[in-house]
């Protein structure tokens, strides 16, 4: 049973996405994190990014993201019990990626509808680095074609209205469409994410 469990919410986290970090640069966060002064260093740092949870309803918490990435998703809390709380939205991005190999261009600029998938690792025991308590978290990105966002852009919305009291319902329906719709199709069965960041975020114990 995941450690947020008791608490209902994982509280507020403080991140640095990691795809380019060297080992040498984590292990100096380490440092940074024994000496009590770990948050004001990462909020200057260009990747930074802050993570916050808060209860909606009794039975669904809001995901907040400020800094590297922005915006919100919702989950349902009963999730706070197993390994991976996860989510998911749709938003536009600046940029795209679909390799050559599958007919693409690469990297592509411009202004496209992306699918951001959501997934944070909720620890057994509390991974503590001095007085903080460290979790790691993905973010995949699936950049859409224009039929693939017709498929799905209708549900997606309902999760924009998070006062709906068929929130839950809304977020599971969802769900079970992008598993037995989207990623059932033959292109996402061959190239299910086009793209994603890792972060590695910490909340002060005391």
């Amino acid at each position: 049973m995941g450690i947020f469990n008791k608490q209902k919410k994982f509280g507020v986290f403080h991140g640095l996405r990691t795809n380019d970090t060297s080992d040498e640069y984590i292990g100096q966060i380490g440092e940074i994190a024994i000496k009590g002064d770990l948050i004001p260093h990462l909020e200057k740092q260009k990747d930074y990014l802050k993570i916050s949870d808060k209860k909606i309803t009794d039975d669904m918490n809001k995901i907040e993201l400020t800094g590297d990435d922005v915006g919100f998703y919702v989950y349902p809390t009963e999730q706070l019990k197993k390994e991976t709380i996860g989510s998911f939205r749709i938003e536009k991005s600046d940029v795209k990626f679909i390799p050559e190999s599958i007919g693409g261009k690469g990297w592509e600029k411009g202004n496209f509808n992306c699918l951001q998938m959501i997934n944070i690792e909720v620890p057994n025991q509390a991974l503590i680095v001095g007085n903080y308590m460290a979790i790691k978290f993905f973010i995949q990105y699936i950049d859409l074609d224009e039929d693939e966002y017709d498929l799905i852009k209708d549900f997606m919305k309902k999760l924009k209205k998070i006062e709906d009291k068929n929130l839950k319902s809304n977020y599971l329906e969802i769900k079970k469409n992008l598993q037995k719709g989207l990623f059932e199709t033959e292109k996402r069965k061959k190239f299910p994410v086009n793209r994603f960041n890792q972060y590695l975020s910490f909340q002060e114990t005391q």
